[in-house]
Formats: C-alpha cells, structure tokens, sequence
C-alpha cells in the first residue's frame, strides 16, 4: 500500500471510492452475464422449442457483450464531456435498452407487464 501512503488522505479516499464503483460495476455485469441465459430461457416461455430458446439466448448475449463493447469503445470520446454527463449518457442508455428489450421480450405493453409505473 505504499502508493496509498503516498498520495495523501484526500487521493486515498478518493481512489478507494474508485475502487468500490469499479467493483460493483464489475460484479453487477458478471452477475447479470452469468444470469442472462436463465432470464432469457424464463421469457421464452414454456412452450418455446428448444432451437426457439438457443436463439434467444444467442441473440441476448451477442447483444449485452456487443453493447459493453461498445459502451467501451465510446467511452474515451465522451469522457471529454466530464464525468456527471457520461454517467447520464450510459444511464439513459441502458434504461432505454432495458425498456425496449422488456417491451420486445413480453410483446405487451410494459407498463401492463411490469407494473413498474
């Protein structure tokens, strides 16, 4: 820890904040990779073919890895426009995501299926 030592009070609690972000950021996307097939098998519904379900589970995962990438990949550009704004560029985007995929996946209104509003 002789780099913590280093960089003085207000840099440690400031990496350490960092530090925890990052983690809960890196456990909430293994978590939700690791569960996807189990969702996407659910949503499918029980009387999906088998073939029905691999696709599903194909196109769910080719999507959520191709959307990291990317999210990745546009990172360095919008990091100019500061930190608050790129937080609520890839918040908006990842609700939008999740309501559209929500509303395609349950072919209702989503209001209706989630009661979440």
């Amino acid at each position: 820890m002789a780099v913590l030592r280093a960089c003085g009070a207000t840099l440690n609690v400031m990496t350490l904040g960092g530090l925890a972000m990052s983690l809960v950021t890196l456990v909430t996307w293994w978590a939700t990779n690791a569960f996807l097939p189990f969702v996407v098998r659910h949503l499918s519904g029980p009387g999906a073919s088998p073939a029905a379900v691999a696709g599903n589970v194909t196109y769910a995962s080719l999507f959520f890895n191709l959307g990291g990438f990317l999210g990745t990949l546009a990172t360095v550009p919008l990091a100019s426009l500061g930190r608050r704004p790129l937080f609520a560029i890839y918040f908006a985007g990842a609700a939008a995501a999740i309501w559209r995929m929500l509303k395609i996946a349950s072919g209702v209104s989503i209001i209706a299926h989630t009661r979440v509003l």
